[in-house]
């Protein structure tokens, strides 16, 4: 726990990476092998167009330039100046800069994985955005207002005080606009005093506000812009939080010792980029990223990385094998007392048995914590969160699934790509063959983890708190 509990502090001491120059190299992508934004047929496409590796770098070193600049402002929930520097460095460089160079150029950025699906995506929409206010701005018309509403909407929403950051629109200086609409649209009640979930009720009071001059045409367009167009509403994870962890979590882990040369990573392993359940429809990593932050996600690579220490697979860990040691002190016929010592080392079974539990043990802990308070921790969270921080690699995802052939050879690749499946008996008896290796520890989890979802087992009904049963 204390191991635990240190990687908390370890990792706090790099959150305020805004005021120094980041590690940019973390955004190349590294952990996703497919490409969710667009397809494959649009991957071929931005391929031929961008043939020249030399100007595909200088537009990943514009790109790369604008990300610290808004890391170095001073308000990181102002995500249009990410699109605006990017703009603005384009256009510096003599170079297209147009919204659909723009959106050309960040697709290019995801083919050739100078960043991933989770930045693409959010600097895609926040761009898409940009561009529309700019659009609503140049509009010239006069809105129609609404200038009667429910009397009962009126009584619990004051107009003046939830319009006042929109008397004039956010500049993304001193005040941003995601921030703003926001809270906006958090503090509206519906008619029953009750925070609304009906859009409508925004709509009305749009309408209002703009009825009373509250807020001005512009104002009025870009909110409804907001309200029904764009993806902000349902957004999930901020831009700012997305930094912390690439900056803070991401590739802190990979052993000292351990040598990995990728592949063709289209052929890596897609364990991170598949869904993470078949009514799920976020991949493995985007909800590691949604559920943890930077310092949960440390944390539960770090129970990883303790299963590996305890089977005697961390590359830079010398361990020696368990052992049970217990002291008898027994009293003679002569009145005399003498100590007697047994030690009995165990078996690899036993091994298994000793590291699988305590694993279970350690994520029982990290569930009592109060950082991890109504999360659902899952084993699959924690060989993400091992891929992600780099602890493990491709490489042992793939070696679980060699695993796997040796165990269950009727299964097909499909099912064991989906969850890594093992037969229930053989669960009970599953024994790795030597040398011990960090894929033991992940198909301590894995196994773990689906088989409790899925069957009924004795494990079901023992105290995860103990160490044997």
């Amino acid at each position: 726990m204390k191991k635990v509990i240190m990687a908390a502090i370890l990792c706090s001491n790099f959150l305020n990476f805004g005021a120094q120059a980041a590690n940019l190299n973390l955004l190349y992508n590294d952990k996703e092998v497919t490409i969710a934004g667009f397809n494959s047929k649009e991957k071929v496409r931005i391929s031929a167009a961008y043939q020249d590796p030399k100007f595909n770098n200088q537009i990943k070193n514009l790109f790369y330039q604008s990300v610290q600049d808004y890391l170095r402002s001073d308000n990181l929930k102002c995500e249009f100046r990410i699109p605006n520097f990017f703009e603005n460095y384009l256009h510096k460089a003599k170079l297209n800069y147009s919204k659909a160079d723009i959106l050309e150029h960040y697709k290019m950025l995801r083919v050739n994985n100078f960043i991933d699906d989770i930045l693409y995506e959010s600097v895609r929409d926040i761009t898409v955005d940009l561009f529309a206010m700019r659009d609503l701005e140049n509009l010239n018309r006069t809105e129609k207002g609404i200038s009667k509403v429910k009397a009962k909407l009126l009584e619990v929403n004051d107009i003046n005080e939830h319009y006042e950051n929109f008397r004039k629109f956010p500049d993304e200086n001193s005040v941003c606009v995601y921030q703003e609409f926001i809270h906006l649209k958090n503090i509206i009640f519906s008619k029953d005093n009750k925070l609304s979930q009906d859009t409508n009720d925004f709509k009305y009071l749009n309408g209002h506000a703009l009825y009373n001059k509250v807020i001005d045409d512009n104002t009025f367009r870009k909110l409804e812009y907001l309200r029904t167009q764009s993806t902000i509403t349902k957004r999930e994870l901020w831009l700012q939080d997305y930094f912390k962890i690439i900056f803070n979590a991401k590739n802190k882990m990979i052993p000292e010792k351990k040598l990995y040369v990728y592949r063709d990573f289209d052929k890596e392993n897609k364990f991170s980029t598949e869904k993470a359940s078949r009514k799920e429809r976020l991949t493995r990593r985007k909800l590691l990223y949604l559920k943890y932050d930077e310092t949960q996600i440390i944390q539960l690579a770090t129970v990883l990385q303790n299963a590996s220490r305890r089977m005697g697979s961390d590359p830079d860990t010398r361990s020696s094998a368990p052992a049970i040691i217990q002291s008898f002190e027994v009293t003679l016929q002569n009145g005399k007392r003498e100590t007697y010592v047994e030690k009995h080392e165990l078996d690899p079974q036993s091994q298994y048995v000793y590291a699988r539990r305590m694993l279970r043990k350690d994520v029982l802990n990290l569930q009592m914590m109060d950082s991890f308070n109504k999360l659902k921790i899952t084993y699959e969270d924690v060989v993400m969160a091992a891929l992600e921080t780099g602890y493990i690699n491709f490489e042992d995802i793939e070696f679980v699934i060699t695993y796997d052939d040796l165990w269950n050879p009727t299964k097909s690749r499909q099912q064991k790509m989906f969850g890594f499946l093992f037969d229930v008996a053989g669960y009970g008896s599953f024994v790795l063959p030597p040398p011990w290796n960090i894929a033991a520890a992940i198909a301590l989890g894995v196994t773990e983890g689906i088989v409790e979802s899925k069957f009924e087992t004795g494990a079901d009904h023992d105290n995860p708190a103990t160490i044997f049963e």
